[in-house]
């Protein structure tokens, strides 16, 4: 997939650092941050209306999600294995910027239109897990679920904090899914969250 030239990475504007900070859990400080990865989409505006927020970015594609299920039909590996390279890429570079992304699933990565870059998009969840000594974080003693069942850590299950190891089980978990792997807990909608964690502890 041939790579874009990534835009020079600029620091936010004076009205656009207020209302990442009275948005932090928005995921647009995470975004704004992100800027200039090669796969994380340009992001051009922030707009605060009442009590509604809006990102203005690039206008993509398809989720992988998606696009697994045209895969299905006419499955090709090499073109998997491709598409699978370029989400460990995506995840390291959020990692390198100093953030976890919490919420690593197909339908959170997508294609440019013309179906040649990958990116991975939805920082709602995203946490800064780097402090301005690029050292990690300090741990949370509690922390609540972050994350989607299917996709999430046994360390999301058990409350515990959540790192960059636990982006890269939900990496896993979605790699095997997108392979056509057998997921146990994915093949009954009804489990329950505490089902699913039973499982994924045997």
């Amino acid at each position: 997939m041939p790579a874009r030239a990534p835009p020079q990475f600029v620091l936010p504007s004076d009205a656009e650092t207020r209302f990442l900070e009275n948005n932090a859990d928005c995921g647009a400080r995470a975004l704004s941050c992100a800027a200039g990865l090669q796969h994380v989409p340009n992001s051009y505006e922030f707009v605060q209306n009442g009590d509604q927020n809006f990102i203005v970015m690039d206008l993509l594609g398809i989720n992988l999600a998606k696009a697994r299920r045209f895969l299905e039909s006419n499955y090709n590996l090499k073109i998997a294995m491709q598409i699978l390279i370029e989400m460990v890429i995506a995840v390291k570079e959020v990692h390198q910027r100093g953030f976890i992304h919490r919420d690593v699933k197909a339908s959170n990565f997508v294609l440019d239109r013309q179906n040649s870059q990958v990116y991975i998009v939805d920082f709602g969840l995203a946490k800064r897990h780097l402090g301005n000594d690029n050292q990690p974080l300090p741990k949370r003693k509690n922390a609540d679920f972050r994350g989607t069942v299917s996709f999430a850590s046994l360390n999301a299950h058990n409350n515990v904090d959540l790192a960059r190891r636990d982006d890269l089980w939900s990496l896993y978990f979605t790699m095997l899914d997108f392979l056509n792997e057998k997921l146990e807990w994915r093949e009954q909608r009804d489990y329950t969250i505490v089902q699913v964690k039973e499982i994924k502890t045997r």
